[in-house]
């Protein structure tokens, strides 16, 4: 039931919020494994833009200083770079999941671990986040959670949960 911890890949892992929680807490919790948790359908504070989000982030995320530039080459990797002025309210669905990766990716760790990255969005949507997963998986191990296989097929493994 314990995955071998290989490093740099994409693990899809499918099953209920209950049974992903305990895969988890099984597998994470409780070892001095380094991990990052994002929760892609959870709601975002909407007031403050899209490069104000990212400063904040940085500063509570970042193991380095970002300067303005560098935030900005986020926001670029994640077609972003046109909307930093944008409020969070006013982006669509797809563009939200892309700027919370970014918050993943400013963290620098060993795991990640997704939620629901797929969930919501469209075709383009799934392959600018599918190139966002490829390019953190080059120095980490990506870990997408969700209740159905949708924009799976970038895993190298896949586990089913069973309740």
């Amino acid at each position: 039931y314990i995955m071998e911890m290989q490093s740099n890949k994409v693990i899809g892992i499918i099953g209920t919020p209950k049974s992903v929680d305990r895969y988890i807490a099984t597998n994470f919790l409780n070892t001095n494994i380094d991990y990052f948790i994002i929760d892609m359908n959870k709601k975002m504070e909407e007031t403050q833009n899209v490069l104000q989000c990212m400063r904040i982030w940085s500063e509570q995320y970042a193991q380095q200083k970002f300067n303005e530039d560098d935030l900005i080459t986020f926001l670029y990797i994640a077609g972003l770079d046109e909307r930093i002025d944008t409020q969070i309210a006013k982006l669509a669905i797809g563009e939200k999941k892309r700027l919370l990766f970014l918050k993943a990716m400013l963290a620098n760790c060993y795991y990640y671990i997704i939620h629901g990255l797929f969930d919501g969005v469209d075709k383009k949507d799934i392959e600018t986040l599918t190139q966002m997963v490829i390019e953190l998986s080059t120095y980490a191990t990506i870990i997408l959670t969700a209740e159905n296989d949708n924009g799976f097929s970038i895993c190298d493994k896949i586990f089913i949960l069973c309740n």
